[in-house]
């Protein structure tokens, strides 16, 4: 097994095409191919009308087997000889292969992910092209959530000879944090020796990365180590209030491990946190030989996340996570969520209080991630491997899926690096230690160094492997040290309170115990007494970063034609607050009353007040009272 490991060579990160906000000569650079498409049942040839994205759980109880095809034709514009053709996947539940026009293009393998393929040679000169996407769900054995079919949106990119295809944006701070310098690591496609070129493998195409295969063909990404002459690319910045903070124009020249590299100083930084989620954005113009080809843009964050011992900051100052768990669930469309209920979530979650979501047990939609940004949620971005050795295969020590486990973070890192809310990488749920998870934990530490890892279960990780960042967690005793790193269920713990305790699952919210609760309806009030006691304990215990609530929202199957309704959340499926969440938005409370007294005779009250807010001070707090007829602030 050592030998293996020291053979394994380092995997690259993925390269995800932005979406374009403007390309040469192209009226529509995006085309959203969203909506009407057929699914062919791979068993019986039958046949379904979906609207994409689509949760294909629902057509299982209808007789669809776990190997089908989708089916759609696509219209295309006038693509110039000099344009290039992108197809972009932003989630595919199931092992996925795609064909246009019978030509097959790509592979792919990871649930709830993004992944891109060029289509050029396919699509040019026609004026239509028939897209099949043939989706396999039952071949998996190293992720559980493997299934859903195209849960999220599909697109096609219309670009120009050459075309940014990463852009990863990491803001770098002096000691005091007053000087701030955005490094920007770009790469592009499209050029190749100076003239543009075909690279064709024998069967008409190479394999990019485990997890997705890439045919027939692509435009070759540098020719070597220096790129044509000719390419520049304008940086514009601009602060959270709009205004112009940075402008920088430089050509490119040397790619540093696949990436040119620009600095750009950030005078005054506006830093981001979850109680101020100031963004900028970042405008990148590309132009060779003086032409301007294309403009991206991504907005981004300014903060910077270490670790002393065991305990965790932003911004120089300490934090604590208070939280829940999530899952994406619809009562309508299963796990295919729509921006509105994405954005409902947030609020909902903001409104209680929290600060903090594990995306429990697979990585969200990205526009999650953007409203978190926008809103301030600090997010655990958890990869689709949860119950490794649990009840799914042993694969943690099988040489054979090192890679598959290695793409499951690059792809993670591809998509959500530009993320200020995403601060910690949780590697798995609730699965047994092994070889694979760490030189995955080993990798992580290598590629971003500027986040946290986490693991569940951290006591089956040998001595001799690297242990993550933060220790998880779940279903510990209220009334235990909870800085302690314990088993899971307080079953036996480690020495040590050498890095912060996350109690990742914790007061779980009461929904077995039926007829108790049918009973006594004043069970769910002795639980939010529970919470109150348990964030007391974790706020008052050095080292015990948070906790995340099971669960944020219900989970069912009424979708599908199920009628299973696990009531594990603090608001329902349809986004209703149920009790608990009041008694969340109540123990989460930011500002905690600790002695309150009236002295009427004095027209006077006393009111003692604790900040549990991590970056405000209660000067930035407004106060308002009423007593009587009387009120103020």
């Amino acid at each position: 097994m050592e030998e293996n490991r020291n053979k394994m060579r380092e995997p690259a990160v993925p390269r995800l095409v932005p979406l374009p906000d403007w390309c040469r000569g192209i009226e529509e650079p995006a085309i959203c191919l969203d909506g009407d498409w057929e699914i062919i049942d791979g068993k019986d040839g039958r046949a379904w009308e979906v609207k994409v994205p689509f949760d294909t759980t629902i057509l299982h109880r209808k007789g669809l087997s776990n190997r089908y095809e989708y089916r759609r034709e696509i219209g295309l514009p006038e693509i110039g000889d000099g344009s290039r053709a992108v197809l972009k996947f932003e989630g595919v539940n199931g092992f996925a292969d795609v064909w246009v026009d019978g030509v097959h293009v790509a592979s792919h393998k990871n649930a709830f992910l993004t992944w891109n393929a060029e289509i050029t040679e396919q699509v040019r000169g026609r004026k239509s092209v028939e897209l099949r996407v043939a989706v396999d769900e039952e071949s998996d054995t190293v992720s559980c959530f493997n299934h859903g079919g195209i849960l999220h949106s599909v697109w096609l990119y219309l670009l120009p000879e050459v075309y940014v295809n990463a852009l990863y944006l990491s803001p770098l701070f002096d000691e005091d944090m007053v000087t701030c310098t955005l490094r920007a690591d770009l790469d592009t496609a499209g050029w190749g020796n100076g003239d543009m070129q075909w690279e064709k493998s024998a069967r008409g195409g190479e394999r990019a990365q485990e997890g997705m295969t890439v045919r027939p063909c692509r435009y070759t990404t540098g020719g070597g180590p220096e790129a044509a002459e000719g390419m520049e690319a304008l940086f514009r910045v601009y602060a959270p209030d709009g205004a112009q903070s940075a402008c920088l124009r430089t050509e490119l020249e040397n790619r540093v491990d696949g990436y040119f590299t620009v600095n750009i100083p950030i005078e005054n930084p506006v830093l981001w946190d979850a109680e101020h989620p100031c963004l900028y954005r970042v405008e990148v113009e590309l132009f060779l030989g003086g032409r301007k080809l294309e403009t991206v843009s991504r907005r981004t964050g300014l903060r910077r996340l270490e670790r002393r011992k065991n305990l965790l900051y932003v911004n120089g100052r300490q934090v604590k996570l208070r939280g829940a768990c999530r899952h994406e669930i619809s009562p309508r469309s299963g796990r295919a969520l729509s921006r509105e209920l994405i954005e409902r979530d947030v609020a909902l979650f903001k409104e209680a209080n929290c600060n903090y979501i594990r995306t429990s047990h697979y990585p969200p939609s990205e526009y999650f991630l953007e409203q978190c940004d926008e809103k301030g949620i600090y997010v655990e971005d958890e990869l689709a491997l949860a119950f490794v050795a649990k009840t799914t295969p042993y694969t943690q020590r099988d040489p054979e899926e090192t890679e598959r486990y290695y793409s499951h973070f690059t792809e993670v890192l591809a998509r959500d690096y530009n993320h200020p809310s995403v601060i910690i990488w949780s590697l798995s749920n609730e699965s047994f230690g092994g070889y694979n998870f760490d030189l995955l934990n080993r990798y992580v530490h290598r590629k971003d160094p500027t986040r946290m890892t986490k693991f569940s279960y951290p006591m089956t990780i040998r001595e001799e492997h690297e242990m993550p960042d933060i220790w998880s967690v779940h279903y510990s005793e209220y009334d235990t040290d909870l800085g302690k790193k314990r088993d899971n269920v307080s079953v036996g713990h480690a020495p040590g309170r050498d890095m912060p305790v996350l109690h990742d699952e914790y007061v779980h919210v009461c929904c077995y115990n039926r007829e108790e609760l049918r009973r006594d309806p004043s069970v769910r009030t002795f639980w939010g007494e529970g919470i109150r006691i348990f964030w007391d304990n974790i706020w008052n215990t050095e080292g015990a970063l948070g906790g995340a609530i099971w669960a944020g929202i219900d989970e069912t199957d009424i979708y599908d034609g199920g009628n299973t309704q696990l009531e594990w959340g603090i608001i329902d499926v349809w986004r209703r607050r149920k009790p608990e969440f009041y008694m969340v938005r109540k123990g989460y409370s930011p500002i905690k009353i600790l002695h309150s007294e009236l002295k009427a005779e004095e027209k006077k009250a006393l009111l003692v007040l604790e900040n549990r807010f991590c970056h405000t001070d209660l000067s930035q707090v407004e106060m308002r009272w009423k007593y009587g007829e009387c009120s103020g602030s």
